[in-house]
């Protein structure tokens, strides 16, 4: 059980992750063994507690769209990584930056060091560049859905910004109460 203080509340509108998804596109996991990624850099993390109500990535040049791709939030939960919540978001336009707007009931509620991931189950979709200041993230092959992973096995690559990022809200809470969640 996690008691969640009122003050990791986000206090207004952020965006966690590549603020300006364009700039990554450079590269992609296209013919690549790789399908799922964590992101373990800063700008990826979440530092507050709220709902995320939309979704930006660049999607790679040539790939055939509509593609599919699973945005995710993962935690450490002690031994393994467990998924928080995903959203599968429909790319549309390739070589461009694509949008998914959450509706309530599908936002994924975020709390403090949930970090960004995606898995690309239905082909590569999301660019990344080698020559950012990111310096944190792991990429695996996952055969199926996962909900729970050892992303502690996973070597850190180095310098690789995603082109994804999430917009979250705050969550609407009285400033005299704690959140009591079961995990």
């Amino acid at each position: 059980m996690h008691c969640i203080p009122v003050q990791c509340q986000c206090t207004s509108n952020d965006i966690i992750g590549e603020q300006r998804t364009q700039d990554e596109d450079d590269e992609d996991y296209d013919g690549d063994a790789v399908n799922a990624v964590l992101n373990f850099h800063n700008e990826y993390r979440f530092d507050c507690c709220g709902f995320i109500y939309l979704w930006e990535i660049y999607v790679r040049r040539n790939a055939i769209t509509p593609i599919n791709v699973k945005v995710q939030v993962w935690y450490d939960s002690g031994a393994l990584w467990t998924l928080r919540g995903e959203n599968i978001f429909e790319a549309y336009d390739d070589r461009n930056e694509n949008t998914m707007t959450v509706t309530a009931g599908s936002r994924i509620r975020v709390f403090n060091d949930d970090y960004i991931g995606f898995y690309e189950y239905a082909g590569s979709v999301i660019t990344y560049d080698d020559n950012g200041d990111g310096d944190d993230y792991k990429t695996a092959t996952f055969a199926s859905d996962q909900t729970t992973f050892n992303w502690d096995t996973v070597t850190l690559g180095t310098r690789r910004d995603h082109a994804i990022h999430a917009r979250i809200t705050p969550s609407i809470i009285s400033p005299s109460l704690f959140v009591f969640l079961l995990l």
